[in-house]
């Protein structure tokens, strides 16, 4: 255990911020803490408990990448201190109990939603709540105590609370008072447990119809109906090669095109071997024990859940989701407790996996179940490790932020430019979030986005902070004053452009010289905006949706002694040093 979380924290702690945690940061500096904005959903997800460790790690300070990575990393020791604790409570001590948990802590099936906080908050504790929850049922179904049943509703309710995947929960506990805590056929399995534990149930059926009712009619929904093209490519990728590589260890090879996320690459060779090893296990099992193949299907189901959850909200990306471990992360939770119940008699229950009276193989020699266990754990290790490396080194966010956050700081109050950010720091994924606001709203009080600005600063590619300059697509005609240009004559200035401003958003720029501060009106394409002009030479930065062919300055006091040099409409670029 101590070395598991050794290891996570050096997977975590040398990572950062990705994505949607920008965002999260982003909403939680200017929320107020209370029950509308725990309950708000986003993306589809309800996640209150998680929000509340957003509110945390934003009130710590700017950029503490450090004290998210805590909050991950105690989710995850509680996960294994979870597992631990239900092997043992299911299982009883003994020695048997620390290969599924060897494999449980070491697989890196569960590293991709670590490593990404934004993941973390929502599937860690899920994790969590779907271990006790099943350690917790058995003692209910064993003793009939009310106390294992309050336990449950509690762990349920405390999945539910990060993550709406937690439901999935009670079908994995009516699989095992079904499957283990029963005997017959399936009608009669289900009126034994029924009426064995009428009780339990009706409050576990009532949890789950009311959070259901709720998250479907409060939700804005996000799922379609997958083609049948699209769950068969999903499920194809996940049995075919991500979940059984993962179970053994792998994937051993990763694959990175939007880095630092990346996505399983098992090779065809390992792959293929992989299913050997896989059939002649199972197998083993099963004819040195009887009734073992039921131990394998919380985990078959669940996945086959997940595969449509995900080929439902995220059918664009079927062609890679199948391949991304974050999908999956509970699967390491049920192939632990598959891994216990095949190979462990379940004390108390109906019908146990137990020893046959005459096995039709003989035991596996104990340094060959060593050699195998060692080497799962050793290639999970392997996995995740490459896996942390991408995040350690290729997560372009990282540098910008940092570079940003300490220009923001040295400027002191400063107006930024909104604009869209370069797909490496923060990419459509979060549309329309990704622009600069989300990434240096987090970072500084001091940092204002204002539709008018005389002393306006952009964020380059690289997140240093720099003077604004316009790269013109139209601007204005050379004006008839030498050494001025358009002069003012009367309380209203017309300055014609060379070509009409195209339609979209864009910025204008009106460079001027004024003998003393006044007040004006800016007016194009029939849009007025008020703007406060200063003495000296002056930029003034407006921003406007174009389709216009000329700007106007109306409402200047007489006498005022105004030239205005130049007008451009394009895009902001940076312009030297802020």
């Amino acid at each position: 255990m101590v070395a598991a979380v050794g290891f996570r924290a050096w997977v975590v702690y040398p990572a950062f911020f990705f994505l949607d945690d920008y965002v999260y940061l982003d909403d939680a500096g200017s929320a107020d803490l209370g029950p509308a904005w725990l309950a708000e959903p986003y993306n589809g997800h309800v996640m209150p408990g998680a929000r509340l460790l957003i509110m945390l790690v934003a009130r710590g300070g700017p950029v503490d990448w450090p004290l998210a990575a805590t909050t991950s990393l105690v989710l995850q020791a509680c996960a294994g201190l979870a597992m631990l604790w239900t092997l043992v409570r299911v299982f009883g001590p003994r020695p048997g109990v620390l290969v599924p948990l060897a494999v449980y802590l070491s697989t890196a099936i569960t590293v991709p939603g670590f490593v990404w906080w934004a993941a973390a908050i929502n599937l860690v504790p899920v994790q969590v709540a779907l271990t006790l929850a099943v350690g917790s049922w058995v003692c209910a179904m064993r003793t009939r105590e009310p106390r294992w049943v309050i336990l449950v509703a509690a762990w349920v309710t405390l999945g539910l609370c990060f993550d709406v995947r937690a439901v999935l929960t009670l079908p994995v506990l009516a699989f095992v008072s079904l499957a283990y805590f029963a005997h017959g056929g399936p009608l009669r399995r289900a009126a034994v447990v029924l009426g064995a534990r009428r009780p339990a149930i009706a409050v576990l059926a009532a949890l789950g119809g009311a959070y259901t009712a709720y998250y479907l009619t409060q939700v804005e929904q996000i799922t379609t109906r997958p083609s049948v093209s699209v769950v068969a490519a999903l499920a194809g990728d996940v049995y075919g090669r991500t979940l059984p590589t993962g179970i053994l260890g792998g994937p051993w090879r990763w694959y990175d095109p939007a880095p630092p996320t990346a996505l399983a690459d098992p090779p065809p060779l390992l792959v293929a071997l992989t299913w050997c090893v896989l059939l002649v296990v199972v197998a083993w099992i099963a004819l040195r024990r009887s009734r073992t193949l039921r131990a394998w299907v919380p985990l078959v189901g669940y996945v086959a859940a997940l595969v449509w959850l995900v080929a439902s909200t995220r059918s664009s990306a079927a062609q890679v989701a199948g391949l991304e471990y974050r999908f999956l992360t509970e699967a390491g939770v049920l192939l632990a407790l598959g891994l216990g119940l095949a190979t462990m008699p379940l004390p108390g229950a109906v019908e146990s996996s137990s020893a046959r009276q005459r096995p039709l193989v003989a035991p596996p020699p104990r340094v060959l179940v060593a050699a195998l266990t060692t080497a799962v754990v050793l290639g999970g290790t392997w996995s995740a490790a490459t896996y942390a490396h991408v995040w350690h080194t290729r997560n372009d966010s990282e540098p910008f932020v940092r570079r940003l956050a300490a220009d923001l700081s040295a400027a002191g109050p400063v107006d930024v430019a909104e604009l869209r950010t370069r797909d490496g720091v923060l990419s459509e994924l979060v549309f329309p979030r990704n622009n600069t606001r989300t990434l240096a709203a987090p970072l500084s009080g001091d940092v204002s986005f204002p539709p008018v600005s005389d002393d306006l600063h952009v964020v380059d590619d690289d997140g240093a902070l720099s003077k604004a300059a316009v790269d013109p697509t139209v601007r204005s005609a050379p004006g008839p004053v030498p050494g001025c240009g358009w002069l003012v004559d009367g309380p209203a200035l017309t300055v014609p452009l060379d070509g009409t401003a195209p339609a979209g958003l864009s910025w204008l720029r009106v460079g001027y010289l004024l003998g003393s501060d006044t007040s004006a009106t800016l007016v194009a394409g029939g849009v007025a905006v008020e703007v406060d002009l200063e003495a000296g030479l002056q930029s003034l930065f407006v921003r406007h949706n174009g389709d216009f062919d000329e700007i106007r300055l109306t409402g200047l006091p007489a006498g005022t002694n105004l030239c205005v040099d130049v007008v451009e409409v394009g895009d902001l670029v940076p312009f030297g040093p802020a």
